[in-house]
């Protein structure tokens, strides 16, 4: 919200990061209507569209005066020219998720091969239902402030009760197997599985980890169950043991 006397009209000013089209504007009331607080308090609120999680947003905010001048006042000062701005978060699903992080190997030295033949990171995602799930726009990421960091390719599909695996190994090149755009680091880190934008890219999943032994996976005890644990004999492709 913003706050003024005298004022005539407010406006927000909004853009996402880097784009390089004009900004797009909302009106910004103080009817108590708009997140604003009270009606007539001074204080003005608008929304700004959605966008999706991890992106960038720059705004700012244009108040007119009630003069005869129609004086007008940016905050900040330099107006788009050095914009406030704030990062798009996901918030958790409040459903069930119908695909879950299942394991995971950030130290695989020996265990399983990609299709290239390198010993890669690894991650297994598991169908939890009885019907195939389109996997097409989800996304996977090792980082908390974009979690739209690797979006799984078109037409990806798991089948019902199966598995699959990603390999996290920046291979996106590589013509067989699915490769994401990062590797698991073994000193630790945090995983999360993202539903699509249209589905505005709720976390459905998500795994912190600390340090990993080598060829040591970290899976999770069932699948109604979040709590992991190390599995000494990994089982990428089917049930943990």
């Amino acid at each position: 919200g913003a706050s003024g006397e005298g004022v005539n009209s407010v406006f927000v000013y909004y853009t996402p990061e880097g784009r390089i089209d004009p900004y797009e504007s909302a009106e910004m009331f103080d009817d108590g209507n708009h997140d604003d607080l009270q009606a007539n308090d001074g204080v003005y609120g608008a929304s700004i569209p959605g966008f999706p999680a991890g992106e960038k947003v720059w705004y700012y905010v244009e108040a007119r005066s009630a003069n005869a001048s129609n004086t007008a006042v940016f905050h900040p000062a330099k107006a788009e020219v050095a914009p406030l701005s704030y990062r798009v978060t996901s918030l958790p699903s409040d459903q069930d998720s119908p695909v879950i992080i299942n394991e995971l190997m950030a130290s695989n030295a020996t265990i399983i091969m990609d299709p290239q033949g390198e010993f890669d990171d690894w991650i297994e995602l598991h169908n939890v239902t009885g019907d195939q799930v389109d996997l097409s726009g989800w996304h996977l990421s090792d980082n908390p402030g974009n979690p739209r960091k690797w979006e799984l390719p078109a037409n990806t599909v798991i089948e019902a009760n199966g598995y699959l695996i990603i390999w996290a190994d920046e291979d996106g090149n590589a013509p067989e197997g699915l490769h994401a755009s990062f590797k698991l680091s073994a000193d630790g880190e945090s995983l999360s599985l993202a539903s699509p934008d249209g589905a505005d890219n709720h976390i459905m999943d998500q795994v912190e980890f600390g340090p990993q032994e080598q060829d040591i996976s970290l899976g999770r005890i069932s699948s109604d169950d979040s709590a992991y644990e190390e599995n000494l004999v990994p089982t990428p492709g089917g049930p943990n043991l």
